[in-house]
């Protein structure tokens, strides 16, 4: 069992209990002993109980609740996971006790991750990083060879960061034949066009946090953020107050969805037609 303690509104742990360890207790001693910097830092432990420091940095759950979901984000985990695991064999760690929860995954300065070993619960690993991809994916953007890879029975991490390297191969053989974009018109104003392409595109009231400025007053000063891949349109509200809508539908903050040809995309009071 997993709970979190905050101690003087400040300092935040988790703790871990159980009826009965499970995992070896050499697992524990090299928690205790060695400056792993993948896993943090294990506080004390006795018989039935562990205390996790979590101390300045944030469950994944709650950064992408501010931060949204972005590929790169998935990307960047998936890499670490890796070396996580490489790290913890070379100190005789079994990833199956390791936790791949997006609530229990802790994320620190420049995007370093840091994870928890639950001596009392041990899991199918290949099975959890699914389900964890899934938990960060869920409603957004998602390239096809990663999909395809989550399909495999013998998925495993590597195959995962393949699936990555593959599509960035794709895409830089294909970048120097064939500029990808769409374009966005204004309704009111035809000669106001936002052009959208494979990277990301912020749009918002104000010129200096965004890439293209809103003219509308209901704008929020970063409304939200454009991407072109595979001949699809991603549209990501940045939890805009007067929100982003797709053909009068409001869609869900800090979620990638669809836009095809022909709808009507609405930032605030900005209307716009997907050329």
């Amino acid at each position: 069992m997993i709970s979190e303690i905050i101690q003087n509104n400040k300092d935040k742990y988790l703790m871990l209990s159980g009826e009965q360890m499970l995992c070896p207790h050499h697992m524990v001693m090299m928690l205790q002993k060695c400056n792993i910097d993948c896993f943090m830092p294990l506080k004390y432990t006795n018989n039935d109980e562990f205390l996790y420091d979590t101390l300045g940095g944030s469950c994944l759950s709650c950064y992408m609740q501010k931060k949204g979901y972005a590929p790169e984000l998935l990307k960047k985990l998936l890499y670490s996971i890796k070396d996580m695991q490489k790290i913890a064999v070379s100190y005789l760690i079994d990833q199956e006790y390791i936790v791949f929860d997006v609530k229990y995954i802790y994320i620190y300065e420049n995007e370093t991750f840091k994870y928890i070993l639950d001596p009392f619960c041990k899991n199918d690993a290949n099975i959890k990083i699914k389900e964890l991809i899934a938990d960060l994916t869920e409603n957004s953007f998602i390239n096809k060879s990663l999909t395809e890879a989550l399909s495999k029975e013998d998925f495993n991490i590597n195959i995962a960061v393949n699936a990555f390297n593959a599509t960035e191969t794709s895409s830089s053989e294909i970048g120097d034949k064939e500029v990808k974009k769409a374009v966005l018109k204004n309704i009111i104003d035809t000669d106001d066009c936002i052009i959208v392409r494979e990277k990301d595109v912020t749009v918002g009231r104000i010129k200096l946090f965004c890439d293209y400025r809103l003219p509308g007053k209901l704008a929020s000063a970063k409304h939200a953020s454009l991407r072109y891949s595979h001949n699809t349109v991603y549209i990501r509200d940045l939890s805009s107050k007067n929100g982003t809508y797709i053909n009068g539908e409001r869609i869900k903050p800090n979620s990638y969805c669809k836009a095809k040809r022909g709808d009507i995309v609405s930032f605030g009071d900005d209307e716009y037609i997907l050329m």
